[in-house]
């Protein structure tokens, strides 16, 4: 799995840098967090991190986007599409027509 914040990094370093922006400074920050040892240091440089890239230089942000798309057979008969994936998912009444 990916760090989060690869997406951030300057888009020659990072294949996920969907805004293709380069941002120096914060391939410093990043790289000092990561290579430091000491949890005060890392303390302190993140929220530097986090503050450039969410209040100085805002390049892109996070969208939620969830289409839902399910394919089923049409001989499965009693089964209804909730509106999550989550909720509701009882299986007790759902059949294969012949």
């Amino acid at each position: 799995m990916r760090n989060d914040r690869e997406r951030l990094l300057h888009s020659d370093k990072s294949a996920v840098n969907y805004g293709r922006y380069t941002d120096p400074a914060l391939d410093d920050l990043y790289g000092r967090q990561s290579r430091t040892t000491d949890l005060k240091e890392r303390l302190k440089l993140v929220p530097q991190f986090e503050k450039r890239v969410l209040d100085e230089k805002v390049y892109q942000f996070p969208v939620l986007w969830e289409h839902r798309i399910v394919p089923h057979w049409t001989k499965l008969k009693g089964w209804n599409i909730t509106p999550s994936h989550y909720l509701n998912q009882d299986l007790r009444e759902v059949w294969l027509a012949e």
